[in-house]
């Protein structure tokens, strides 16, 4: 088999100065304190779905905004997971957290106080957004990638 470019003696090594390096469960959710934005996975209709949203990191979970009749509301979210990084590109360094579980809507009315009381960027996506659902991770996990010093 042939591929359309040439492939050097360095193509399925690690990069030589790059380091990748696990994260804890505590180290993620450090991380995650204050980011407002990320990526929802899920099947819908059979197919892996992909929105990116905006977010509230709150007592180790991750809640969103959504519509009422959206594909979100509709859909089912037994197995979900939810993605935030953090990337620089010019020193091609970051993070990246992956948080697995079931999404469910918010319906109770203390949680729901909470985070329409937080300061959060509204929805990128048009539209009324005035449902909340969060996702209590089964399972998350984490990497961060930086240089080797």
């Amino acid at each position: 088999m042939t591929t359309p470019f040439d492939q050097d003696e360095f193509w399925d090594s690690p990069g030589l100065l790059r380091a990748s390096q696990p994260l804890s469960t505590d180290e993620c959710w450090a991380l995650l304190a204050g980011q407002t934005t990320g990526r929802i996975g899920f099947l819908h209709e059979g197919l892996v779905t992909i929105f990116p949203l905006n977010c509230i990191v709150h007592d180790r979970g991750v809640y969103f905004r959504t519509s009422e009749e959206g594909v979100i509301a509709r859909s089912q979210l037994e197995r979900a997971a939810f993605q935030l990084d953090h990337l620089d590109t010019g020193t091609r360094s970051g993070w990246t957290i992956l948080i697995n579980g079931a999404i469910e809507r918010v319906t109770d009315p203390g949680l729901l106080t909470t985070l329409w009381g937080s300061r959060a960027d509204e929805p990128w996506a048009p539209g009324q957004r005035n449902v909340f659902f969060g996702i209590k991770p089964t399972r998350i996990s984490g990497r961060r990638l930086d240089s080797v010093h």
